[in-house]
Parts: structure tokens; sequence; C-alpha cells
């Protein structure tokens, strides 16, 4: 392979930052890149005097764009990582997914949001459990009040309150 870039150390022992010609890839604290862009390490910082982003371009609605954290990876450097080596992801969802129209934030367990437990619509319907919220809040599973829970326009004076006392007040 064609490498037209090396910043090492000067026992060639470290490769702080490599370009490989010949298949177009860039790697940053390894000899090997295995994607266009390749980072070994622990941290990457961005820092700016004004705003800062990271952008996951999709290029299509029929595209899925996630952010995978995975424990114990396979060191292959797929672009993709297996679903059982992903612990958690966060995303849009692919319009060709099931139920989907391309434009869904979800948290689940592998890079498809058909996964998800928790979705956010466009519209701002969140879904926990549920991947059709068809309300403002739609709970697929049971929910847990430990206090109390108001049902109100503004005046918090309407709530189902548990007491703990193993009835159920209604005020």
């Amino acid at each position: 392979s064609t490498t037209a870039m090396v910043v090492g150390n000067d026992a060639g022992s470290s490769y702080n930052l490599v370009v490989n010609t010949d298949n177009d890839r860039v790697g940053i604290n390894t000899q090997t890149p295995l994607q266009p862009l390749y980072i070994t390490g622990e941290q990457v910082y961005l820092n700016s005097a004004s705003n800062a982003y990271i952008v996951i371009d999709r290029s299509a609605a029929d595209r899925r764009s996630a952010l995978a954290f995975v424990t114990a990876g396979d060191d292959t450097g797929n672009a993709i990582p297996t679903d059982g080596k992903v612990d958690w992801a966060v995303g849009v969802a692919d319009s060709d997914e099931t139920n989907f129209a391309g434009s869904e934030f979800f948290i689940g367990t592998t890079t498809q949001a058909t996964s998800a437990k928790l979705v956010i619509e466009e519209t701002g319907n969140v879904g926990i459990g549920e991947n059709e919220p068809r309300v403002t809040l739609e709970v697929g599973g049971k929910i847990q009040v430990n206090d109390k829970l108001i049902f109100t326009q503004n005046d918090e004076n309407e709530y189902i309150d548990s007491l703990n006392d193993g009835y159920l007040d209604l005020a």
C-alpha cells in the first residue's frame, strides 16, 4: 500500500497520523486505518470559541444514521457493528424500516430503529416501549409513580395520589 504521509515519533514505533492514498484512508494513532477515518485512543475533543457540531449526513430518509456504543468490539473496523456487539445506539430511523417515516429519533439496542426503547417523532410525540406514539407520551408497559400523577391545565388541583396507604386517593 502507498502511504503518502506518516507523522510519528523518531523511533518509528508510534503512528500519530497516517494517510494511505491506496484506499483513501486516514488513521490517527494507528498505522492501519480500517475505515476512511479511523481513530484509536480514548477521547475525541471538540473545542470551539463558537458553536461546535458533529454532523452525520445520511443523504436521504431511506438511509439510517446512528451513533453506536459497543463493548468488546471485534476490532475489524466494521462501519456497522453487528447487533450482538451493540450495547446502545442513538440515531434517526431509516424510512425503509417497518412503520418508520425516516425522521424519528430513537434510542435502541441495535443500530436499527426497530430495536427502539425510546422514539421521538417530528410531531413531538414520545414513545417509551412504543415505536408509533399516537399521543404526546405513549408508554408500552407499566408506569410506576412514587408521588402523584397530576392531571391539570395549570392549577395542579386534579391528580391521583397514592399516599402509600394502599388506597387510591382522588382529589
